[in-house]
């Protein structure tokens, strides 16, 4: 066996963590993923800031592999519309569709050698879970790329295409950047 191949061996360990425990790591993992993947929107959209104010109040899970994070993500919850991150990509007239409490699922990454693993799903049914026990009425996201599919086939509804990443040239159709909405 290909000693880069000993990675699909080892089984996942998922695991709900606090931001301040895993904070150099979980960062370090978010600008590797998103300068390799998605430079230009680290570089426009999050000015290469990896971490924002959301982090030490959100719900953090990583998975590990022989102790390494390998995959990180994080779940913000919403008592008030206002609060919930990325507010300035969204038109105000679609968070009206929106009932509270909300639970926003963000800052998904998972290291390119242990993507289409099944993580990425693992780490979206243990927040969809957590959402449900923190009572949430909605649980929102916003992506692009291939993760819009994954949502719709969550049961997620498009809300609407956001006009603010129209410029991303490495998606286009179904997998423009997009505003998604589940009511629970």
């Amino acid at each position: 066996m290909h000693p880069d191949q000993n990675h699909l061996m080892m089984e996942p360990i998922i695991e709900e963590v606090r931001f301040t425990s895993y904070d150099a790591e979980i960062i370090s993992l978010r600008e590797k993923v998103w300068n390799l993947s998605e430079k230009y929107v680290a570089e426009k959209y999050f000015k290469n800031r990896f971490s924002d104010g959301y982090d030490q109040s959100a719900f953090h899970w990583v998975v590990r592999v022989e102790g390494r994070v390998v995959a990180s993500s994080r779940l913000s919850y919403h008592e008030e519309i206002n609060q919930i991150p990325d507010l300035q990509y969204i038109d105000k007239e679609l968070l009206q569709n929106l009932i509270v409490p909300v639970g926003s699922i963000n800052r998904l990454v998972i290291d390119p050698k242990f993507q289409g693993q099944g993580i990425g799903r693992m780490m979206d049914l243990v927040r969809f879970e957590k959402c449900r026990s923190l009572n949430c009425r909605t649980v929102i996201g916003i992506t692009h790329g291939k993760r819009c599919h994954q949502l719709l086939g969550y049961g997620f509804i498009r809300l609407a295409y956001l006009d603010a990443f129209q410029d991303i040239e490495s998606v286009s159709g179904e997998e423009l950047p997009s505003l998604f909405y589940k009511c629970l």
